[in-house]
């Protein structure tokens, strides 16, 4: 009687884990839309798609695409391109008309049906029109380091121009106090052209380089930027307009700091 009663007890918590599990999973849902959908003019009558599957799937294996498009010169709404690409992750519309801009929309299909949302891209066949060079990026422009406080220093610039090489995918910073440059980022991963860094010694020179990256490799730089935080640094204000300019003296307290704006008041 024991063994059997010990089999049985054995028998109902295995029942209930294996519930649990499944219960667990839920059911599945629509998947979210493709990741990183791009669209290149690869020649003057033709434009290549790309994208990445979805972060989530919805629990269901993503089964195709379905893929949409709008000629902006001709107005109107969405046209169907294709109404499921399969498991792929290219497709090309060729047959284009040159000097015309086309906007695409992309949704993740699997067995629950399309994603809520698309992803989108665009681009314009023209007569120089070609595919993407091998070619590293150019670099980017206007740095500048402006400190905003005792110990950080803000980081900015423009991003590079095209050059028909690979889409700029993040950037490289360097950074030196004294002697040789040395990585602070090795690539921020995404297109955003600001950095903060944060810190930092009061009293000390930074100097900064920026490069941007692509599929290829790194541009080359364009020259430096140097901020020192100090004592007196303190952070940007910015001061509403609407504002009442008639009291004799007023006090803004932001992020830490306060400030007399006295003497910018009428009196």
């Amino acid at each position: 009687m024991k063994k059997q009663y010990s089999l049985l007890l054995a028998g109902i918590t295995i029942l209930s884990i294996i519930t649990f599990i499944e219960a667990d999973a839920g059911p599945a849902t629509v998947p979210d839309k493709p990741d990183d959908f791009k669209a290149d003019d690869i020649s003057p009558t033709k434009i290549e798609l790309s994208w990445n599957p979805p972060d989530d799937d919805g629990g269901s294996p993503i089964i195709g695409y379905k893929i949409e498009y709008w000629v902006v010169e001709e107005g109107g709404t969405f046209k169907s391109l294709v109404t499921d690409t399969g498991n792929v992750n290219t497709y090309s519309h060729t047959g284009l008309q040159t000097g015309n801009t086309y906007i695409y929309q992309i949704f993740s299909i699997n067995v629950e049906g399309f994603s809520d949302d698309p992803s989108q891209a665009v681009a314009k066949v023209t007569s120089s029109s070609a595919p993407p060079e091998d070619i590293p990026p150019n670099p980017i422009t206007d740095l500048t380091a402006t400190d905003i406080s005792q110990t950080i220093i803000l980081v900015s610039w423009d991003k590079p121009a095209a050059n028909n090489g690979p889409a700029v995918t993040g950037y490289k910073i360097e950074r030196k106090t004294t002697g040789s440059f040395t990585t602070l980022v090795a690539d921020t991963g995404d297109a955003l052209t600001t950095y903060t860094n944060s810190g930092l010694t009061t009293g000390t020179t930074y100097t900064y380089k920026v490069y941007a990256i692509n599929s290829v490799g790194l541009s080359n730089s364009t020259g430096e930027a140097s901020a020192t935080p100090t004592s007196s640094t303190i952070p940007p204000l910015s001061v509403s307009s609407d504002l009442p300019l008639y009291s004799s003296g007023a006090t803004v307290i932001i992020t830490g700091f306060i400030r007399d704006l006295s003497p910018y008041y009428e009196q």
